[in-house]
Order: structure tokens, then C-alpha cells, then sequence
């Protein structure tokens, strides 16, 4: 067995003994990041606003690459698809932001935009004072079949997927 294989085997059984832990760990961080999103939010809707209204480009900018860099550092699961609201929110500052940045925003968008914010920040608040935990996407299982693919095409050997199907199966 190749270097590659033990750490591939390592990896799996890491991963494999902290799934349950993780489960939980996963909401209790999207719950985090759902106020941190709402917090984030509502202070860039105020900023934005302000930068709009003086034409600063810069700060506009700085707006758009912190937004961008706080739902990048999020990626998609099953926990924070529960607070999806908290998410929008930030869309929503990024919608007015980039409306105002190429010209001044429409009275249609700022009406749209005002309307979806008022709804979003009502149903964030609503996520997290009450998660509705079955709103979470279910984990996805996957065939013997599936999982053998999947490691031919991350390059592991047939030999290696053999000692990992031992591994997974004892």
C-alpha cells in the first residue's frame, strides 16, 4: 500500500468516526453564522445606504468583497440550509449595493428590495429563535457501487479500495 492509500485510509476513518459529532457541531455552527450573517447584514444595509446616497465607490466595493467573502466562507450543507433567510439577507444588501454602484437604484428596486428585506429579516429571526431542524437536507447515502466510482475517480487503486471497503465494512 502506497503513502497515498494510508493517508486516504486515515482521512476515512477520521471522517467516519466523527460523524455524529459532527452532526450536531454543524448546527450549532449554522446557528452562529446565521446571527453572524444577520449581525453582518444590518450593519452593511446602514453602510450601504450611506455609500449610495454619497456616491462612494470605495466603500461600495469593500461592501461587496466582504459580502462575497462572508458566503464564500460558507459553503452549502444540510445545517445551514435551515437558516437560508439569515443568508438572503446579505443577497439582499448585495442586490441594492450593485443596483446603486452602476446608477442610482429605480423606485421599483427600491421598493422590491426594501419589501424582500423586511421579509427576509422576519423569517431570520423567526430561524433562529426556532430552527426547524427538519428543514435540514438529509445526508446522502450512497451505494457500495457509487463509493467504489467515486474513489477510481479520486485515483485510488483497486487494491487501495479494497483495503478501504475492509476498513468501511468491519
Amino acid at each position: 500500500m502506497n503513502g497515498k492509500a494510508a493517508v486516504s485510509i486515515l482521512a476515512i476513518f477520521i471522517g467516519f468516526s466523527g460523524y455524529c459529532f459532527a452532526a450536531g457541531l454543524e448546527h450549532e455552527q449554522a446557528a452562529q453564522e446565521a446571527v453572524a450573517n444577520r449581525k453582518l447584514a444590518v450593519t452593511l444595509w446602514d453602510e450601504t445606504h450611506k455609500a449610495c446616497v454619497t456616491r462612494d465607490w470605495s466603500k461600495q466595493s469593500s461592501i461587496m468583497k466582504t459580502i462575497d467573502s462572508q458566503l464564500s466562507a460558507q459553503p452549502s450543507n444540510s445545517a445551514r440550509s435551515v437558516y437560508s433567510s439569515c443568508k438572503q439577507m446579505l443577497s439582499d444588501v448585495s442586490f441594492i449595493n450593485g443596483a446603486c454602484f452602476n446608477k442610482a437604484p429605480t423606485q421599483h428596486e427600491i421598493d422590491h428590495i426594501n419589501k424582500a428585506w423586511k421579509e427576509d429579516s422576519k423569517l431570520c429571526d423567526a430561524e433562529i429563535a426556532k430552527p426547524d431542524l427538519s428543514r435540514a437536507e438529509p445526508v446522502k447515502e450512497q451505494t457500495e457501487e457509487q463509493w467504489e466510482a467515486e474513489q477510481r475517480k479520486n485515483g485510488e487503486s483497486e487494491e487501495d479500495i479494497t483495503f478501504m471497503k475492509q476498513l468501511r465494512n468491519s
